[in-house]
């Protein structure tokens, strides 16, 4: 060593401006890392859903969530007609949002199911 100031080189071979994290170190960047484009495959698989749901459910609308890069998120149901007071005071709601698609079919069959026991089907 040349002199007392010196630090030892970091056995990971990584900068002074590295920082530590869970799962060990990341290197300090300046400029963000852009997002991966969303495969066809993907895509497809969204617009198949997105059909069957609107056969399957022709009371509501639905949408595919995104995140702000594009990227697909969860799904959202809208009911095409509004609820009255009595409609919501027996439980059923105008907007489902959920993470994927079998949750909103789960809650879009409990709606069906309110709306049956209830007289509003």
């Amino acid at each position: 060593m040349s002199g007392q100031d010196d630090e030892p080189a970091d056995p990971y071979g990584l900068g002074p401006d590295a920082r530590i994290s869970v799962g060990g170190y990341f290197p300090s960047t300046s400029a963000p890392v852009a997002d991966p484009p969303v495969p066809d495959e993907v895509m497809q698989e969204v617009l198949r859903s997105l059909a069957l749901l609107e056969q399957t459910y022709p009371a509501w609308r639905f949408w595919r969530l995104t995140a702000s890069n594009g990227t697909p998120g969860g799904w959202k149901a809208v009911r095409r007609i509004p609820l009255t007071h009595a409609q919501r005071v027996a439980g059923l709601i105008s907007i489902i949002e959920r993470g994927d698609v079998p949750g909103l079919v789960m809650a879009l069959a409990v709606q069906d199911e309110i709306a049956h026991q209830t007289g509003y089907a």
